[in-house]
């Protein structure tokens, strides 16, 4: 079977390194060397033995980035996941991503798994040595809105790490207060949608007596009575699905499971 793509074409999309001192790698990659944060993935656990998660990207120039990982409740690096440090190589579209998949596979490479996240689409394998490798295809480009939406993801991160928080729903509490501090009060309780096309559905997936307004680049979506309860949109991806908090909770989650996300004063 013909690789896909011809030789040296794929390049990198991304280098993944796990941290326990977010700010401390903040500073040093973003401050002290220059780079930009432009996304940032937060998720519950995919699964009852991983580790709720921070994936954000931060753009070193010339078409390179690094992705640092945090997984809340880890204490030390021998708790990552073995998959948390990995290369990501780069697939120039989802066809090309297929292609991937079936030539590996053709050729005795398990694909270990395959996902559709916020702005990519991924397949994962290990190398002869032991180490995890992706191929990624971007669904979009990124927008100056997922560049502010991961900055504030960045400081509610810190913050939570500073506070030894075992649970993304910290964060996520965090965030909404650094989008009060910016853009007024919140009711309790509230969900932030960040304005872009992956989380929309999540408008119109809000049941109940409910209303929405405008925060900066989040449309708040609030109960008027009682819990708020959100039901996961037809057709949203699973890895999606698990970052509903990502524009940030006022209250505190009282369920979250496959189906469905309940927020309490």
């Amino acid at each position: 079977m013909q690789r896909p793509v011809d030789p040296y074409a794929l390049g990198i999309h991304h280098l993944a390194q796990p941290t326990l001192d977010p700010e401390a790698t903040l500073g040093f990659y973003v401050d002290t060397m220059g780079g930009r944060i432009t996304h940032c993935v937060s998720s519950k656990a995919w699964r009852p033995t991983h580790y709720d998660f921070i994936h954000l990207f931060i753009d070193l120039g010339k078409d390179t980035r690094i992705a640092m990982f945090y997984y809340f409740g880890a204490k030390s690096p021998e708790e990552w996941p073995k998959y948390g440090t990995h290369l990501s190589l780069a697939a120039a579209s989802i066809d090309e991503l297929d292609r991937w998949e079936a030539y590996l596979s053709a050729g005795g490479h398990q694909i270990v798994w395959r996902a559709q996240y916020e702005v990519m689409s991924s397949i994962y394998v290990w190398d002869p040595n032991g180490r995890f490798v992706e191929i990624a295809a971007d669904h979009r480009p990124l927008t100056d809105v997922d560049a502010e939406d991961g900055q504030l993801t960045a400081q509610a991160l810190c913050r939570a790490a500073a506070e030894k928080a075992d649970s993304i729903e910290v964060l996520w509490r965090h965030k909404a207060a650094l989008v009060e501090e910016r853009h007024g009060a919140l009711p309790a309780p509230s969900l932030l949608v960040p304005d872009v096309e992956e989380f929309h559905p999540l408008i119109g997936a809000c049941a109940g007596d409910v209303e929405t307004d405008e925060r900066g680049i989040f449309t708040v979506v609030r109960a008027n009575n009682g819990e708020l309860r959100v039901g996961r949109p037809d057709g949203m991806p699973e890895a999606v699905w698990n970052g509903v908090g990502t524009g940030g909770i006022k209250g505190t989650i009282a369920a979250f499971d496959e189906r469905e996300l309940v927020i309490a004063p």
